[in-house]
């Protein structure tokens, strides 16, 4: 599926996350899951384990990635690519976009093949990498993505990744791929963090917003803001988390859980 936006130039710019989308909600109408080849997202992600913008439109590009330990000076020519093909590059990504991507190849696959769990293990491992953890905190390192040059709508450095992230970690529980500590460890070092560092707080008017990026002034200046990523979006994203935590809680048998909520306060 084509993004309305790429267009112009005569050719069909497939992109992966609105396919993925779009595949979900197919299988929501006819109530089948996993129809979807999984083969075309394996052969799109990158050898770092990013879910790209874009299905590679240029061979070159996709066995450069996958050749890269062959090729000398492999990240300056990448780098290249990347300035002249710009947001059409197969190396094109951000950190919103891949945790999209995946969140709604969760969504799609039941029972994960081999090849199904590749994909997610290589996707979750380049998450982990970008991952920083201090203070029982976990926050999210956005220095791998492109930094635009002018003023662009973008989703660079946008914190909806968090809220993102913290389904994938509820669907990854829910396949059992990984252990409900795993599940809940998780969410609570990424809640704490948003609550220390994200909040908007407006006294006078007893608001209570969530930044809608992260970065310093010099590249946040350089991104027009989205309305599609609003506080409401980042509160859907979290409804499965919370309520799985919330079952968890009423069913534990002591009077607090993991995250120290009591069923008092349920």
């Amino acid at each position: 599926y084509s993004h309305d936006t790429i267009q112009g130039d005569g050719h069909s710019h497939n992109v992966i996350n609105t396919t993925l989308m779009a595949e979900w909600l197919k299988a929501e109408f006819v109530d089948e899951k996993c129809k979807f080849n999984a083969a075309i997202i394996s052969k799109s992600q990158l050898k770092s384990g990013v879910i790209p913008y874009l299905f590679p439109n240029f061979g070159f590009e996709r066995y450069l990635d996958k050749l890269s330990f062959l090729v000398p000076g492999y990240k300056r020519l990448e780098n290249i690519l990347l300035r002249v093909l710009r947001d059409k590059s197969f190396f094109f990504s951000d950190f919103l976009h891949h945790a999209v991507s995946l969140q709604y190849f969760l969504k799609l696959v039941d029972t994960p093949s081999k090849l199904e769990l590749k994909i997610i293990r290589n996707a979750m491992k380049f998450i982990e990498t970008n991952l920083i953890f201090t203070d029982g905190m976990c926050k999210l390192d956005f220095s791998w993505e492109p930094q635009p040059k002018v003023a662009r709508y973008s989703n660079f450095k946008d914190t909806t990744t968090y809220f993102v992230l913290m389904e994938i970690y509820y669907f990854l529980h829910r396949k059992k791929l990984i252990t409900r500590e795993q599940f809940l460890e998780n969410l609570k070092m990424l809640s704490k963090y948003v609550l220390a560092n994200l909040l908007e707080l407006d006294h006078k008017n007893n608001v209570v917003g969530i930044k809608p990026y992260e970065g310093t002034d010099e590249e946040i200046n350089l991104i027009f803001p989205r309305p599609a990523e609003s506080v409401f979006h980042k509160g859907h994203l979290m409804c499965n988390s919370v309520l799985s935590v919330l079952n968890i809680v009423s069913d534990e048998d002591s009077s607090t859980s993991e995250l120290g909520l009591k069923k008092s306060e349920n």
